[in-house]
């Protein structure tokens, strides 16, 4: 997400203007998706783990190209980036614990609200 931000500021900074509409789109994108991961979304957390993966790939085949240090270190980060998202225990425990305390927040309330007069369900 910070790389992302850096990028926007490197492409307003540049004068990119069309790159910049992309980044317009992109940045928030990937708040919105880091935002379902820490909510405990496994769906989002695989979409992330695919475009992290996708996105590595294409960085190690330019810096391999390019001969570039910078890409190689870039490479090297979303490698590690990687390893956190889809493989870290500590990672993984976090995760499982925030998607329990999601579905026990949904179920805690719809019970309360069928709980009520009228609903059907036991009388107050």
């Amino acid at each position: 997400m910070l790389v992302e931000a850096a990028i926007a500021v490197a492409r307003v900074l540049t004068g990119n203007s069309e790159a910049l509409v992309d980044s317009a789109f992109r940045v928030p994108l990937t708040v919105f998706l880091m935002w379902l991961v820490y909510r405990g979304y496994s769906w989002a957390r695989i979409l992330t783990v695919v475009l992290v993966a996708l996105a590595a790939a294409i960085v190690a085949c330019r810096a391999l190209s390019a001969k570039s240090v910078l890409l190689g270190v870039t490479a090297v980060y979303l490698l590690a980036f990687l390893y956190v998202v889809a493989l870290s225990p500590s990672v993984n425990a976090f995760l499982l614990a925030k998607k329990t305390a999601r579905r026990g927040a949904c179920g805690t309330q719809q019970s309360v609200q069928g709980a009520g007069p009228g609903s059907g369900g036991p009388a107050a």
